[in-house]
């Protein structure tokens, strides 16, 4: 058995900064693997950015809110009355009155139906791919295609994945859940997990052992080295399987900086930097790898 490590920088184009901290992180070997934010407004910057990291690991980030306070994103998909996005009595899905993706996760869940959900996923996707990328993961933006306490459009992820052939941001083991939530999980959440990690089997889709990040908000994570030892502690106690770490790297120069939380991107940027972070993975003998060679290989 053997420690596999996917370390991947998520929201590559949400903003310039935020590429160039990413950039420089895979051009140095720091992570293994991005994830693509097709709605940021720097999404064509990091496609640029991809194409002189030939090697790099490529995942369709499926965006489907505007969680930032100064940043909205609207749908890929068209919109006129021909499309799922407005059914037969009118009524519009996945944006609000003003054309955007909704804030608010739960009135995301509650607006929004299957067929509006596939119709963005596939045209976020056609997009990357008529830009020239070649995506081998998939994986849901603040996690809303979960939907573990209620509606969820994971079976609708699965069967996008099946039809590609694409691995999915989803744990096989309960304990991911247990941290990124920080509390024992109900019966209720077990169960659902299970269903889901053997409707994945089902249809043949590859999932990670485990997810991994850091599940805190900045209050909860008042310096540096307070982030920097809950991942060194993470790293030290690495199951043998394949584990994905994501990160959200930025830098302080960031036009969103000014928002509550982004000094927790700068520190992860900071981290994936830091000589220990990089000691600890060759002390634990952690594998690097990305998603487009463990789960090619896999095959």
């Amino acid at each position: 058995m053997t420690k596999y490590l996917i370390i991947t920088a998520d929201d590559f184009g949400i903003d310039l900064v935020t590429n160039e901290a990413i950039e420089e992180l895979a051009s140095l070997g720091k992570i293994t693997s991005v994830s693509l934010m097709i709605p940021g407004k720097a999404a064509l910057d990091a496609v640029e950015r991809i194409k002189r990291i030939p090697h790099l690991s490529v995942g369709l980030h499926v965006t489907l809110t505007s969680d930032l306070e100064n940043e909205k994103w609207g749908c890929s998909a068209p919109s006129d009355s021909t499309t799922p996005l407005i059914d037969k009595d009118g009524f519009i899905h996945l944006i609000d009155e003003d054309g955007y993706f909704y804030s608010d996760m739960d009135e995301f869940l509650n607006k929004s139906a299957s067929d509006t959900v596939i119709s963005e996923i596939a045209a976020q996707y056609s997009y990357g791919e008529k830009l020239g990328i070649t995506f081998d993961h998939l994986d849901s933006h603040s996690g809303v295609l979960y939907g573990l306490t209620g509606k969820t459009f994971i079976s609708i992820a699965f069967h996008f994945c099946e039809t590609h052939r694409l691995p999915f941001r989803f744990p096989k083991q309960i304990q991911a859940l247990e941290k990124m939530i920080d509390h024992a999980v109900s019966q209720e959440i077990i169960e659902i997990h299970s269903q889901w990690t053997k409707f994945a089997e089902i249809k043949g889709v590859q999932l990670p052992d485990l997810i991994l990040s850091n599940p805190f908000s900045m209050e909860k994570i008042p310096t540096y080295e307070h982030l920097k030892e809950y991942y060194l502690e993470e790293l030290r106690h690495l199951p043998h399987g394949i584990t994905e770490l994501f990160l959200h790297p930025s830098k302080a120069d960031s036009e969103f900086f000014v928002l509550p939380g982004w000094q927790k991107r700068v520190w992860e940027y900071q981290l994936l930097m830091d000589q220990d972070f990089h000691k600890t993975l060759e002390e634990e003998r952690i594998q690097l790898v990305s998603w487009k060679t463990v789960f090619q290989n896999k095959e």
